[in-house]
């Protein structure tokens, strides 16, 4: 799976705008799978994913948001740590993609997307430990991705 491909046109982001997105949101999931599972896992995750440092370089552009700022992903990481230690959650996620021109309608579409993603690249034993690390992306105790919001992602 393609994942600038599928979010351009899923989401209607242009490729830079869709690099930008995948490279902060997969940035933040590594950040959050380092402080919750560990190095080693944080490594494998870019290891197996080795589009992110790239993606993640776009990020950081103010081209990404179409000038509204760089160093999204360092920004990005900033606000949604001070939320529940560092928690990827549906209102960080929202905001974030209010940076990229979503709306919150698209932000609920990038969940299933970004898991799609990370289940075509990551080897099962990680992708368990991603999932379960981030509890947007995993649901509570291996629910579907989405269960633990309400259904919201369905």
């Amino acid at each position: 799976m393609d994942l600038v491909t599928t979010l351009t046109a899923q989401l209607g982001l242009d490729q830079g705008k869709a690099e930008g997105l995948a490279g902060t949101v997969l940035g933040m999931v590594k950040s959050q799978i380092a402080g919750k599972v560990g190095a080693k896992e944080a490594d494998q995750f870019s290891e197996q994913i080795p589009e992110l440092e790239r993606w993640a370089a776009k990020a950081e552009s103010p081209a990404a948001t179409g000038g509204a700022g760089g160093g999204l992903l360092g920004a990005a990481s900033s606000l949604l740590g001070a939320r529940d230690g560092g928690g990827l959650d549906l209102g960080g996620l929202t905001q974030l993609a209010g940076k990229f021109g979503l709306n919150l309608g698209s932000a609920q579409t990038l969940v299933p997307i970004v898991v799609d993603f990370l289940k075509s690249k990551l080897d099962s034993e990680l992708l368990g430990k991603v999932l379960g690390a981030v509890p947007l992306l995993g649901g509570k105790a291996g629910a579907e991705p989405g269960l633990s919001l309400g259904g919201l992602f369905r």
